[in-house]
């Protein structure tokens, strides 16, 4: 027999471990989904230079670039309220574009109906349109996208910072088109 109490504590305590479990799983994960999560962030700053790079490498190991990009596609995918999430993971995009594996090219052709639907991302607090920034990157993707010739050029652009820089996708700062803060507070 169990009693009414058994019962509250049974099930607080079943409520207990689900918890747990979900904010386990919530702060692992691998090196490269905290990395990821720390350059698609909701804080007021952009990923640096480095980090951009350091994820740009993982594109060309198979079993990362697919971590990589389902994580950019989910991203993508926040509520507005989350701007800035969807906002960096342009930027990552972008970057991989230039710096990343050939293939994210094509895998974003294959996801243009996605980025091109944030060309009519709204978001609005305290009267500041936080939209603007993430309508504004998707358009320069899309048009990146569209064009073979301007990809091909970015990259040629991205590879000779990145020889001047150190040689490796790892060296090197600057880039990213983006100011200190990139308009993101």
């Amino acid at each position: 027999n169990h009693s009414p109490h058994m019962s509250v504590t049974a099930n607080a305590l079943d409520f207990a471990k689900r918890l747990t479990k979900e904010t386990i799983i919530k702060y692992s994960g691998t090196d490269l989904e905290k990395k990821i999560q720390e350059a698609c962030s909701n804080k007021p700053w952009n990923a640096s230079n480095t980090m951009l790079n350091e994820l740009a490498q993982y594109t060309f190991n198979f079993q990362d670039y697919a971590v990589v990009m389902q994580n950019i596609w989910k991203r993508l995918n926040e509520s507005p309220r989350n701007w800035r999430i969807v906002y960096k993971s342009l930027v990552l995009l972008d970057h991989l574009l230039k710096n990343g594996n050939e293939r994210v090219i094509e895998e974003s052709r294959d996801h243009m109906q996605q980025i091109r639907s944030l060309n009519s991302f709204n978001y609005r607090s305290d009267n500041v349109d936080h939209g603007i920034n993430v309508r504004t990157k998707a358009k320069a993707i899309v048009e990146l996208l569209n064009s073979r010739e301007q990809i091909a050029e970015e990259r040629e652009k991205a590879k000779a910072h990145r020889a001047k820089f150190g040689g490796s996708i790892g060296g090197g700062g600057g880039g990213g088109g983006m100011g200190r803060m990139g308009g993101i507070a």
